[in-house]
C-alpha cells in the first residue's frame, strides 16, 4: 500500500517490477488507466453506476 507518491507509471512500474502487488490511492492525472482494449479508463464513469451506501466494485485496468 503506497500513498499518491507512486501513483504513476514509474512508481507503479517498479513496484511490479519487483514480483510485488500494489494498492495506490489513485491520481487520476498522473496515472492513466486503460481498459483490455487500450481505450482510456473512466474511473468517475463507473463509480457514478454505484447506488448504494458501502457498495463496492472492481475493474480490470492497465496502466497506460
Amino acid at each position: 500500500m503506497a500513498d499518491a507518491g507512486y501513483s504513476n507509471p514509474p512508481g507503479i512500474a517498479a513496484v511490479v517490477g519487483q514480483g510485488a502487488d500494489i494498492c495506490v490511492r489513485l491520481n487520476r492525472w498522473s496515472l492513466p488507466l486503460v481498459d483490455e482494449k487500450g481505450r482510456p479508463f473512466s474511473v468517475l464513469k463507473k463509480i457514478k453506476r454505484l447506488r448504494k451506501a458501502e457498495e463496492t466494485a472492481e475493474w480490470p485496468v492497465w496502466v497506460d
